[in-house]
């Protein structure tokens, strides 16, 4: 525990892939601990996370709310989102966002991601309120605005569009 701790490594205890098929949440927590306190996650415990994130799915939507509060609103929440994206867990938080990764819009989405949560962690170290409500505008920005200029393109008007858009990603 000592040479982990000098090595800034998270390593899990007993056998990783076991305990995060008892309690998925625990690969976001490994994600949190590691942000926060700028550690790394051992490979052992790191390599189950791709193959068992589908796991989240299971996980009651309160439950994930809850991690994702803890996750983006502590003030290290770039380094949360960098460390979500590393071991492909952003996508059982966030789909639509995820999707849109993985376009050529990659990097203009994880700029905006990024500087809105550089944002947030300036306002959590001036003490300042952060609200889920704009963690969501900020990670459902792109996929909205994607949306909705695809249903413009189907004929429906700017504001239609829009607000139908907005119904169907949240």
């Amino acid at each position: 525990a000592v040479r982990c701790l000098e090595a800034r490594i998270i390593r899990s205890i007993g056998d990783p892939r076991q305990r995060f098929q008892e309690d998925p949440v625990r690969m976001l927590r490994a994600v949190r601990f590691a942000a926060k306190l700028d550690f790394t996650l051992a490979a052992e415990t790191a390599e189950p996370i791709a193959s068992l994130g589908s796991l989240l799915n299971d996980v009651p939507s309160a439950r994930l709310f809850d991690e994702l509060l803890k996750l983006f609103q502590s003030g290290h929440a770039v380094r949360s989102f960098e460390l979500l994206v590393q071991y492909d867990l952003l996508r059982y938080l966030f789909r639509d966002t995820q999707a849109l990764l993985e376009t050529p819009e990659r990097l203009k989405i994880v700029d905006f991601i990024r500087r809105g949560l550089a944002s947030t962690d300036q306002r959590v170290r001036e003490d300042k309120p952060v609200t889920p409500m704009f963690l969501y505008a900020l990670f459902l920005w792109f996929p909205i605005q994607a949306l909705a200029s695809r249903l413009q393109s189907e004929g429906w008007n700017d504001g239609q569009a829009m607000l139908e858009a907005s119904q169907r990603i949240v």
